[in-house]
This record gives structure tokens, C-alpha cells and sequence, in this order.
């Protein structure tokens, strides 16, 4: 009984997952007059103070093991360089395309597997000519978009989402990897993506001369943005997630995820006017059968 109620949970909580990080790029257009690494400094650290707040209370603490893992910095660094690509492309590309995009890692983890030599079933050979044909369907759809709220940076975002979405296969390849005496704890892992997320962008933003525009940050609607961006759209679904997981079927909880796209699309004809192109949707629903078909062999 104690566990159905646990599975039960652990659903909603996946699927609270999948729509909260479908807000993410909407809060990220509500931010448009920050730059993409303005919005990754303010993430950050909306991050990394209630990371510190959670490992003081929990009592987990920062040993001087944990400061010297080079394992730590690099999971840090992958992921925060994941935060910039998707906030990057969220700015010049429509909220659809970049959702649905970023969620390629299961097919970039498979492409992995190949480079290996290690070998792979029918289905996944199925789910990866699907992947493919799915992916150009979307980006052609928003080449022959007429919308004219893109310029021609708009394929550079589709781009920076794939980017965004093999760089998310190679943190969690990288991760899974590590020797499990070796292996940072998840909070920790994302610890050091807030921290390193705020130390980098803060650098960047410094030596470029654009502190006196993070005074904008002063302001009550921009601080609700990024509230939500830091809180709605990252350190719960996170929270969320990491919890389902430990509950729930690995195949459940990432197809579950796969619902992130969709919500965001819908999110973005709501909220934005982004009414996706005709090609967008039989590209979307080929691309996420083969991602299903990829996942369910796992």
C-alpha cells in the first residue's frame, strides 16, 4: 500500500517535472531585455542559495573532498554550459522548436553507443532514423516559418538546442562513468552547477561592463521572472524529478519528460502567439515516437 502511494507521488511528481521545465522559455522571452548569460547569472543564483540553504540544514556540508573532486567542477561546468545554450536559443528561436530539441539526449546517448561499436536492438535503430527524420522536420518547419519576431539567428537556436541536447547526453554518460567511490551525490552535482553557473557568468558579466544593467534586476517584475526561472522552472522539477526517479521505472519517468515539449508549445501559443508551423507537428510526434521507441529498450 505505503508503495503505491509512493508510485503515485512519484508519477505526479514527474509530472509536475515535465510542466514546470515547460515554463522554462517563457520566462526566458518575459526576460528579454537581459542578455542569455544575464538570465544564467540570475538562475544560478537563485540556485545556489537555496542549495546552500539545503545542504545547511540537512547537515551534508561541503568537505574539502568535495571542493578538490575534479568530477564535481566538470559535472558543474557541463551543465552550466547547458544552461546557456538552451537560454541562448530560447531568445532567438520559438519556444516549441528549442523544447522539443533540447530532448534529443536519448538519441545522442545512442549515437554514443554506436561510436562504442557497442551494439543496438531494431527498435533503437528504428527510433533513430525517426530522431532524425523528426529533427529536419522541426528545423525545416521553422525555416519556412513566417514569423517575422525571428531574424536569422533562428536557425543558429535550433542549432544551440541540438547543441544543448548532445551536451546533456555527455553529462549523463560522463556521470554514469564515474567510479561510484568517486561519484558526487546529485546535490552535490548540482551544488556545483549553481556555483559554477554564478562564478562563470558573473566573470563574463564583469569583464564586459554590464554590471550597472544587472541594477534592472532591482525590479519587482523582473525579480518574479526570475523567481520563477530559478524556483518554478529549475530547482523543483529538479527536486521533483530526482524524487520519481528514485520511486519510479527509469522508462516512466523519462517518457514522462517527453511531455516537456509539448506543454511548452502550448505554453508558447498562449503566452507568446507562437503558433508553430504545419511541419512542426507531424516532425514533433516522429521525433518523439522514435525517442520512445529509444527509451523503452532501456
Amino acid at each position: 500500500m505505503n508503495s503505491h502511494k509512493n508510485n503515485k507521488i512519484g508519477f505526479l511528481a514527474a509530472l509536475f517535472s515535465a510542466l514546470a521545465w515547460s515554463t522554462t522559455g517563457i520566462f526566458v522571452r518575459f526576460l528579454n531585455d537581459f542578455s542569455a548569460i544575464e538570465i544564467v547569472a540570475g538562475r544560478c543564483l537563485i540556485g545556489l542559495f537555496f542549495m546552500l540553504l539545503f545542504l545547511v540544514i540537512s547537515r551534508g556540508g561541503l568537505s574539502k573532498k568535495i571542493w578538490i573532486s575534479k568530477h564535481s567542477w566538470l559535472l558543474g561546468l557541463l551543465m552550466a554550459g547547458y544552461f546557456l545554450l538552451v537560454v541562448t536559443a530560447y531568445q532567438i528561436a520559438p519556444v516549441a522548436e528549442v523544447a522539443i530539441l533540447t530532448n534529443t539526449t536519448p538519441l545522442f546517448a545512442l549515437f554514443y553507443r554506436r561510436l562504442k561499436g557497442l551494439s543496438i536492438t531494431s527498435n533503437e535503430v528504428w527510433g533513430i532514423c525517426l530522431g532524425v527524420i523528426g529533427v529536419v522536420l522541426v528545423v525545416i518547419s521553422g525555416a519556412s516559418s513566417n514569423q517575422s519576431s525571428f531574424n536569422n539567428l533562428h536557425l543558429l537556436g535550433d542549432f544551440m538546442a541540438l547543441i544543448a541536447g548532445s551536451a546533456m547526453a555527455i553529462y549523463s554518460i560522463f556521470y554514469s562513468t564515474i567510479d561510484s567511490s568517486k561519484k558526487p551525490s546529485s546535490q552535490i552535482a548540482t551544488f556545483f552547477t549553481f556555483l559554477i553557473g554564478s562564478l562563470v557568468s558573473f566573470f563574463i558579466i564583469g569583464i564586459s561592463g554590464n554590471m550597472i544593467h544587472m541594477r534592472k534586476l532591482l525590479d519587482l517584475n523582473v525579480i518574479y521572472f526570475i523567481l520563477g526561472l530559478g524556483v518554478f522552472a529549475t530547482l523543483l522539477p529538479a527536486l521533483c524529478y530526482a524524487y520519481a526517479s528514485s520511486v519510479l521505472a527509469s522508462v516512466t519517468v523519462t517518457s514522462l519528460r517527453l511531455l516537456t515539449p509539448l506543454l511548452a508549445a502550448t505554453l508558447g501559443i498562449l503566452f507568446l502567439n507562437e503558433i508553430p508551423n504545419n511541419l512542426f507537428w507531424p516532425g514533433a510526434f516522429i521525433l518523439i515516437t522514435g525517442l520512445l521507441l529509444i527509451i523503452r529498450q532501456k
